[in-house]
């Protein structure tokens, strides 16, 4: 087992060349890269999924974000955890 984590200091799972999944923080400039995104590719009835590539502030090269957008239910509230939030666009 290889234990890492997103961290500036030390190794980074970048820097090791693995692949990597990490949860962003919704920001400003990520919410706005997400908002203008045309091509999204249906996964079933309700979600759809797009990618962009974005190099934020002190990163050194762009990276992969990949968003997850579920429609508007009446029947049924967006699934939601904490930390994540419910975007319109």
């Amino acid at each position: 087992m290889i234990r890492t984590r997103a961290s500036t200091r030390g190794y980074t799972v970048a820097e090791c060349s693995l692949p990597y999944i990490i949860v962003a923080r919704m920001t400003r400039t990520l919410k706005a890269s997400a908002a203008v995104i045309k091509d999204w590719t249906p996964v079933d009835a309700h979600y759809s999924a797009a990618s962009f590539d974005l190099k934020l502030h002190g990163w050194s090269k762009e990276r992969r974000f990949v968003v997850i957008r579920e429609k508007e239910r009446d029947e049924v509230d967006p699934v939601l955890r904490p930390g994540l939030h419910k975007v319109k666009l």
